[in-house]
C-alpha cells in the first residue's frame, strides 16, 4: 500500500474517533441540558404554586388593611363630627355669653343712667334756692308805719 493510502486511512480513522467522541460529548451535553431544563421548569412550577399561595395571602391581607382603614375612617369621622359639635357648642356658649354680658351691659348703662338722671333731678331740687313767698297784701286799716 501505499503511503498517502495509510495516511488517508489513518487520517479517516482519526477523525471518525474524533467524531465519535464528539458525538459522545454533544449527547452527554444534550442529556445535562435536558436534566437543567427539567429541574428549572419543576423549580418555576414549585416558585409559581408559591407565588400563587403568597398572593392569596397577600389579598386576603389586603382585604383586612382596607377593612381596617375604613374602619378607622369611619372612626376619625365619628371623633371629627364629635368635635365639630363639641367647638359649634362651645361658640354657641360663647356667643350666648357675649349676648349676655352686652344684654347686662347695657341694662347697667341704662341703669346708671337713670340713677344720675335722678340724682341731677335732686340736686336740683334741693340744691336749688326756695322759692320766695310772697308777703301777703297789706290790710286796708292797717297802713301805718311804727
Amino acid at each position: 500500500m501505499e503511503p498517502y493510502l495509510i495516511f488517508l486511512t489513518v487520517f479517516v480513522g482519526v477523525m471518525a474517533v474524533a467524531s465519535a467522541i464528539e458525538a459522545i460529548v454533544l449527547f452527554v451535553i444534550y442529556r445535562r441540558v435536558t436534566k437543567l431544563a427539567d429541574e428549572v421548569e419543576k423549580a418555576v412550577a414549585r416558585l409559581s404554586d408559591q407565588s400563587k399561595v403568597i398572593m392569596e395571602q397577600v389579598v386576603v391581607l389586603m382585604d383586612e388593611i382596607n377593612k381596617q382603614a375604613n374602619r378607622y375612617g369611619q372612626v376619625g369621622h365619628q371623633i371629627s363630627s364629635r368635635v365639630q359639635q363639641k367647638i359649634n357648642g362651645l361658640l354657641d356658649g360663647v356667643e350666648r355669653i357675649g349676648t349676655m354680658t352686652t344684654s347686662g351691659a347695657a341694662a347697667v348703662v341704662r341703669e346708671t343712667s337713670a340713677v344720675m338722671h335722678g340724682l341731677l333731678a335732686a340736686v336740683t331740687h334741693f340744691g336749688g334756692r326756695p322759692k320766695r313767698k310772697a308777703l301777703p297784701p297789706p290790710e286796708k286799716g292797717s297802713l301805718a308805719v311804727h
